[in-house]
């Protein structure tokens, strides 16, 4: 947990509406999801990023793109 938790999504509850808690709610399925389905499917075929999948399931240039995208969403 951190601030952003502890204090800023109380804080968007009380002036906006309950349903922030959906999306913690959701997010917290799909990381339960992900850990029992996904991961061991992942790790049984020794793939360890999202890009490395895509380069293997189609081709480099797909995973570039992927690579570019997560990069650019993140700043």
């Amino acid at each position: 947990l951190s601030t952003e938790h502890l204090i800023g999504l109380n804080g968007d509850a009380f002036n906006h509406t309950v349903a922030v808690m959906a999306w913690e709610t959701t997010a917290a399925l799909a990381m339960v999801l992900t850990a029992l389905y996904f991961l061991p499917r992942y790790l049984k075929r020794g793939l360890t990023t999202i890009p490395q999948f895509l380069a293997e399931r189609f081709d480099a240039t797909t995973a570039t793109i992927a690579t570019l995208l997560f990069l650019f969403s993140y700043v």
